[in-house]
């Protein structure tokens, strides 16, 4: 269930919006600061109606989990 839309605007409330690491859809295992960042930097681009920057095509290392204990 979502409270918020992808605009970060709160469902069923005029001006409000939500800016933070709550409007994740699943929790990030590691420090929130980055997410976060993002999501604020983001959410800043849109209300100032800004046209996002470019996101380059760059791979992304992902750990192998299952070895941990």
């Amino acid at each position: 269930m979502t409270v918020v839309n992808s605009n970060c605007q709160v469902l069923g409330v005029q001006n409000l919006r939500v800016v933070d690491s709550s409007i994740m859809p699943s929790v990030a295992s590691g420090n929130l600061n980055a997410p976060t960042i993002a999501i604020a930097e983001r959410a800043a681009d849109i209300i100032r109606r800004m046209k996002p920057l470019h996101m380059p095509n760059t791979p992304v290392y992902k750990s192998d989990t299952s070895k941990q204990r």
